[in-house]
């Protein structure tokens, strides 16, 4: 029984960190793509299309961030 814990355990663990790296990965996809905006180098709508969501909610999001 021990074992098994154990491989729960582990399995659980590794998820999280995958799940931890995603992430991470996507907020920093979208402060990179906040900056840019920011920067007026890209469109909210420009952005909002690389981040794969509708222009409004990634503007949201956007002045969300900025407010902080």
């Amino acid at each position: 029984m021990c074992n098994l814990s154990t491989g729960i355990l582990e399995r659980g663990i590794q998820r999280g960190m995958e799940q931890g790296i995603e992430k991470g990965r996507e907020e920093g996809m979208m402060e990179t793509l906040f900056s840019l905006v920011r920067k007026g180098l890209l469109t909210i709508a420009d952005a909002a299309k690389q981040a794969e969501m509708d222009p409004y909610t990634f503007k949201r999001k956007y002045e969300s961030y900025c407010s902080k």
